[in-house]
């Protein structure tokens, strides 16, 4: 990927916790007030596979919320209506002060795909 201005990338797997802890290291002078997640396992087909892959990937995006947004931040992640939304709008719920379930007009009609957005992060110390 060319460099771009201001932008810091960084490849890497969220569920490797070195790369929780590079984003962590690279944004230490920075004050995080939204995090976006459009991240997705690769899917088998297969929900015994599927289903802890997700609730895994979940798991770290909620540990880098708690080490990185600041009291009252944002958090928009995009999923799939299914087994596991559920899990994950309870593991928003317990930790924005509001939550909103936002399906794009762009979204085909039949598309799984929804976002949910956390606002008003409560930052617990």
């Amino acid at each position: 990927m060319k460099k771009i201005k201001k932008v810091n990338f960084i490849k890497g797997n969220i569920c490797n916790y070195k790369t929780i802890k590079k984003i962590i290291e690279i944004t230490k002078l920075y004050k995080i007030n939204t995090i976006l997640s459009d991240i997705s396992p690769n899917i088998s087909g297969i929900k015994e596979i599927d289903n802890p892959k997700y609730k895994n990937i979940i798991k770290n995006i909620i540990i880098l919320i708690k080490k990185k947004l600041y009291k009252n931040g944002n958090f928009v992640i995009k999923v799939f209506l299914g087994e596991n939304f559920s899990y994950i709008l309870k593991k928003i719920k317990n930790i924005f002060k509001i939550i909103k379930i936002y399906k794009p007009k762009s979204s085909h009609k039949f598309s799984k795909e929804i976002y949910i957005i956390g606002l008003k992060y409560k930052k617990f110390n």
